[in-house]
């Protein structure tokens, strides 16, 4: 769907517009609805955004991806209780996701139950590190590694898995999505916020995408030197 790829471009008033006539189309298709809530979210139209996935869930109770970011949103509103009633219905639709275990050690963190919150991270890590040995071809799922290992106050490792990342798996749309993820990390509390900072500068550096991957790569282990050292 184009609006799916306007979504990954940070064009959210291009992908409301198509959402809205997919919509249109199919009043029933769950999908777009709940891609035009992730829009809303974006733009920070949280209400809305609340409605979409509320209406989706009803058409599709099954779909872990809209519970999970009815959640996102509840925690983006500060109502971390229904943030965590929603990751914990995700969980049970799909218990492999990493994400969703991140996503409750967040809010889990939010609330001040840090033993909640180290216990779900953990099992991030062991999730995507799993996944990661498994695939025959890595992605996404080694962006992750990135911001769970930072925010288990990892920095070294983090560093580490950004290069292996960029290595692996090139891809400027994971990259712009991680980048996003650890800005939203920094607010978190117990976060080393100029550790992170260090970390997105690694990923958002516009001049990589300039250079061959050979030439990023010598950039980035150069960073990561000075970064440690």
């Amino acid at each position: 769907m184009r609006a799916d790829a306007y979504q990954l471009m940070g064009r959210h008033e291009e992908a409301l517009a198509d959402y809205d006539r997919a919509i249109e189309l199919d009043p029933a298709d769950s999908s777009a609805i709940a891609g035009r809530g992730q829009s809303y979210h974006a733009m920070g139209r949280y209400e809305e955004a609340l409605a979409d996935y509320g209406r989706a869930i009803e058409l599709d109770p099954a779909d872990d991806w809209a519970v999970a970011s009815r959640g996102e949103t509840y925690h983006a509103m500060g109502r971390y209780e229904e943030a965590l009633a929603d990751y914990g219905r995700a969980i049970e639709l799909d218990p492999a996701d990493d994400w969703y275990r991140y996503a409750c050690s967040l809010a889990h963190t939010c609330r001040g139950e840090l033993d909640e919150a180290a216990r779900n991270l953990a099992t991030s890590v062991d999730l995507v590190v799993t996944a990661i040995q498994t695939a025959k071809r890595p992605g996404k799922d080694l962006y992750n590694l990135i911001i769970y290992r930072a925010a288990l106050g990892n920095y070294e490792q983090a560093c580490r898995d950004v290069m292996n990342a960029i290595e692996q798996a090139p891809n400027i749309y994971w990259v712009r999505e991680a980048t996003d993820d650890l800005r939203a990390l920094s607010g978190v509390p117990n976060i080393i916020t100029l550790e992170v900072a260090g970390l997105i500068d690694m990923l958002s550096d516009e001049n990589l995408t300039n250079l061959t991957q050979r030439e990023a790569m010598r950039v980035i282990h150069e960073r990561v030197i000075n970064s440690i050292t």
